[in-house]
């Protein structure tokens, strides 16, 4: 099959989709901007050569859409896979609607935004909104990274369209690494994520790092991304304060934490923490549910990586993540879970990770698929 791949921003999902249809005779084009290109090298290093690339670069996203669809004309693709429509959805939708193509699949990862209409006085919030509507009625078939969005989306679509859970992570057992934990040794734990209050709570995080010195608990926490400009100004100053005399918590300065860094720290740390606000406001006002109304690339990360996880009470997640899960209501019962931690304890929930991440293996989500990856 020829296949094409419309990615934007998310370049750990087109990672993903291309381990999965690289079958050796499938031929795959992928349409992706220039940074998550970037990431995407180190990610495949030699195959990186084994697919075409159509790169945006600095041209505009509408030239680059209409590059898309021309493209998409001449070569006569068997199948379109858009992971990432993020803007110009009306145009989307208008040059999908001239398609004769027919297997066409677009992932939301958001979903009420798609839905729910918020009267504005913009001009450009409306043509959003409206466009939305226009690509929901345009595609036939969509995706979902995480199992827990089904329920609403097949609701707001009144079981008019098929909905799939393709993940946007697997896992390759070939370069997992089993992590051991010693009395004594300090606990690590990964924020994963570019820093934003709007999607993450870190006040949880100054207060979990106070709350260890007194139980005498050996904690260093990573925030494992960069600063968000507009959305991490005062959580920013809040480090740089805490870092005048503390030493456990590890930041980045740069724009981007590249690939090869995020992997090394996350084979190296104990857990990956997820302190998700339960509602995020991130795309026109529009409150979403993390876990049913929108996903986190958090999910993917522990897939990948096969860790154990901190996530607060209110989160959904994956029914067979759940055993990896410590689960929280408030900071103090986070610090009881570490104190809890030795050899056995943390041995059993690696075990319970690594069991769950064997559920998102190449394999297994083309047998849970087959009738699309068929």
């Amino acid at each position: 099959m020829k296949i094409a791949i419309i990615e934007k921003g998310h370049f750990e999902v087109a990672y993903t989709l291309i381990q999965l249809f690289d079958t050796g005779d499938n031929k795959l084009t992928i349409f992706i901007d220039k940074l998550s290109y970037e990431q995407l090298k180190y990610l495949l290093h030699s195959k990186i050569n084994r697919y075409k690339w159509i790169i945006q670069d600095e041209e505009p996203n509408r030239k680059f859409i209409k590059l898309i669809f021309s493209t998409i004309r001449n070569e006569k693709y068997d199948l379109l896979y858009f992971d990432t429509i993020a803007d110009n959805f009306i145009q989307y939708a208008w040059y999908i609607r001239q398609l004769e193509q027919q297997k066409i699949i677009l992932t939301l990862h958001d979903i009420k935004g798609f839905f729910i209409y918020s009267p504005s006085f913009s001009i450009r919030k409306n043509i959003r909104f409206l466009g939305k509507r226009q690509l929901m009625n345009a595609i036939p078939l969509f995706n979902v990274l995480s199992e827990t969005l089904i329920p609403l989306l097949r609701r707001k679509l009144n079981n008019r369209k098929n909905i799939l859970n393709i993940p946007g992570a697997l896992f390759e057992s070939g370069s997992f690494k089993i992590k051991e934990y010693k009395p004594g040794e300090i606990i690590k734990i990964a924020v994963p994520g570019s820093i934003d209050i709007r999607r993450r709570n870190y006040d949880s995080v100054f207060e979990l790092l106070e709350k260890v010195k007194p139980a005498a608990l050996k904690v260093v926490i990573i925030l494992l991304g960069s600063f968000r400009k507009n959305y991490s100004e005062r959580v920013y100053k809040k480090c740089m304060e805490y870092l005048q005399s503390n030493s456990n918590l590890l930041i980045y300065k740069k724009e981007i934490v590249d690939q090869q860094e995020f992997d090394r720290v996350m084979e190296d740390v104990h857990f990956v923490w997820m302190p998700l606000n339960r509602y995020a406001a991130v795309t026109d006002g529009i409150l979403e549910e993390y876990g049913t109304t929108i996903s986190t690339g958090n999910t993917g990360d522990v897939i990948r990586h096969a860790k154990p996880f901190f996530a607060p009470s209110y989160l959904n997640v994956d029914k067979v993540l759940e055993k990896s899960c410590c689960r929280y209501t408030n900071i103090t019962e986070v610090v009881k879970t570490l104190q809890k931690i030795n050899s056995t304890e943390y041995k059993r929930l690696q075990n319970e990770a690594l069991n769950a991440s064997l559920y998102y293996t190449r394999e297994k989500i083309i047998e849970r698929n087959k009738s699309f990856f068929g």
